[in-house]
């Protein structure tokens, strides 16, 4: 039971290939197997929170099967069209972003403890609604999704933004 929500992660990585090629395919299962993935999302973390099975390696794998499984379905929905370029960009921007400023944040302070924000949460879970929205959902449906994914992402790129200047400054105390 401990090594299932990492066991969660490295699955969703390795199924993030498999939902890409199905969207870009049109092939009947995308969905379901794009559902798995982003409901092991949640899954995993409410599974290692409840059972005591965090792990030094789960922080890790958990964000990047996150990241990589989101790119993925992002890129396939962004070339078939259903999700704007502008809006891929925003998205990759963001992430690139927190990677790259915790890279030197942690080469400035040896600092390591990076945890998701509420913000990026709901980030990545109205990511997520918009990309399963590409599935389902009429074009005029769909729009109200993608602003509201492109809101998630500003307002969550800006609070990563603050809080990793604060970090920077040695604002915030290391836990």
């Amino acid at each position: 039971m401990r090594q299932l929500p990492n066991l969660l992660s490295v699955a969703r990585l390795l199924v993030t290939p498999a939902v890409a090629w199905m969207i870009l395919a049109g092939h009947p299962w995308a969905w379901w197997t794009f559902f798995g993935g982003a409901v092991s999302d949640a899954l995993d973390g409410w599974l290692a929170r409840r059972f005591n099975a965090q792990s030094a390696i789960g922080l890790y794998l958990d964000p990047l099967a996150d990241k990589i499984f989101v790119l993925g379905a992002t890129l396939a929905w962004t070339c078939n069209g259903r999700f704007p370029a502008w809006l891929f960009a925003m998205v990759i921007g963001r992430d690139a972003m927190i990677l790259l400023g915790s890279a030197l944040i942690h080469r400035k302070t040896k600092r390591r403890d990076f945890a998701p924000s509420v913000y990026g949460k709901i980030s990545t879970t109205l990511q997520l609604c918009a990309l399963g929205g590409c599935f389902l959902l009429s074009d005029a449906a769909l729009e109200r999704w993608l602003w509201a994914c492109a809101a998630g992402t500003l307002v969550s790129g800006a609070d990563y933004l603050r809080t990793g200047w604060r970090m920077w400054n040695g604002e915030l105390e290391v836990r």
